[in-house]
């Protein structure tokens, strides 16, 4: 089982969407996902059609940081077309007040996680929220892999930059099994010249031995509007550009083949 997180700092670089296909394109290869919203905001829950947390138990219940306020696995997990979801919502952002008065604070995720049904899934998939708080810390230290996506933007790579400290932070101090699956280029405008950017996310990326992936997610509307309808982008739009993009970076984050546009 290998368990991926979905990290960035800053808001607005198409992450969640990212989580939510990346989640479902890898079902669509026949693997077994898991998805953790871990994020208060819970927009990977809407995203994928989860029912309501605020009905039903959640991630907060889930790891368990509150004594007075917990829920076995079999309780949280709900079906979302194939992927198995842990939902999460604004409950959640309790956690970090609770946590802070916990020892081993940075482990309640991992913990939880190790403790999921052996052999049941190939693939956890974890949405990070926009900040590099305590539950951000307990996601890098649940995680084997991290994948950045953001923007071709400035501003986008100093946060990755510093999100790569954070990370040889939480590897050398936490987790030394943590390391940078990759970054994705999202929102990506062809209209806009962005060699410089990239060259840079290239080089930051080879310099801690990750790669930046080929396929580029480019800016379009079936990816911005996917979310409402609660369905991924395969369903939703298959024949967009959208769905193209992200089909193809499965496959090249499975290793598979690089498809030419």
């Amino acid at each position: 089982m290998k368990v991926i997180a979905l990290v960035n700092q800053k808001g607005g670089v198409a992450k969640t969407t990212t989580a939510a296909s990346l989640a479902w394109g890898l079902n669509q290869k026949g693997k077994r996902v898991l998805a953790v919203d871990f994020d208060p905001q819970g927009n990977l829950s809407s995203s994928m059609g989860a029912k309501l947390p605020t009905t039903v138990p959640s991630a907060f219940e889930w790891i368990g940081c509150d004594p007075k306020a917990t829920a076995p696995f079999k309780a949280v997990v709900q079906s979302c077309d194939g992927v198995d979801l842990i939902p999460a919502d604004y409950r959640l952002a309790q956690a970090e007040v609770f946590l802070m008065q916990r020892l081993n604070r940075e482990r309640f995720l991992d913990k939880a996680i190790n403790s999921l049904p052996k052999n049941v899934y190939d693939y956890v998939i974890i949405d990070s929220p926009p900040s590099l708080g305590l539950l951000t810390v307990n996601i890098l230290t649940a995680a084997d892999e991290v994948l950045i996506p953001l923007k071709p933007e400035w501003l986008c790579y100093e946060g990755a930059r510093a999100l790569i400290e954070t990370i040889r932070s939480i590897r050398d101090e936490v987790n030394p099994r943590l390391h940078v699956k990759g970054f994705l280029l999202t929102m990506t405008d062809r209209r806009r010249n962005v060699e410089d950017i990239t060259d840079l996310v290239r080089e930051l990326a080879d310099g801690i031995k990750s790669k930046l992936f080929e396929r580029q997610i480019r800016l379009n509307v079936a990816a911005a509007d996917v979310a409402s309808f609660q369905q991924s982008i395969y369903k939703y739009k298959p024949q967009s550009i959208a769905a193209e993009d992200y089909t193809s970076f499965v496959d090249e984050f499975l290793g598979g083949q690089v498809y030419a546009d």
